[in-house]
């Protein structure tokens, strides 16, 4: 294996089949470069109800916080953040708030 260009890499090889490799690899990303990537996704994806999130990233710990609607949206984001390559942990402060459209 030619490993030039792997030296910034931890790479973990495992033999899995006579035909299958399993790679893990572990990228090191600034906290600015998971930002920018963490809010880049929200801007794309949630419109408007990013505007209502505040986050943090330190040492590849990501905090997020704010309020939504449903519970499913909160969910759906730390289960997106914590699949950003570089991100360590989530810590999910987000509170579900109703918004009432009037009166009955």
């Amino acid at each position: 294996m030619n490993n030039n260009n792997n030296e910034d890499l931890n790479i973990d090889v495992h033999e899995k089949t006579k035909n299958e490799l399993i790679v893990n690899v572990a990228v090191e990303k600034s906290d600015k470069e998971i930002a920018d990537e963490m809010l880049s996704y929200f801007k794309l994806n949630w419109g408007s109800a990013s505007d209502r999130l505040k986050t943090k990233v330190e040492n590849g710990w990501v905090t997020v916080e704010g309020y939504l609607q449903w519970d499913f949206l909160r969910e759906t984001i730390e289960k997106s953040l914590k699949n950003i390559i570089g991100v360590k942990g989530v810590s999910n402060h987000i509170i579900i708030k109703l918004e009432s459209q009037g009166h009955i």
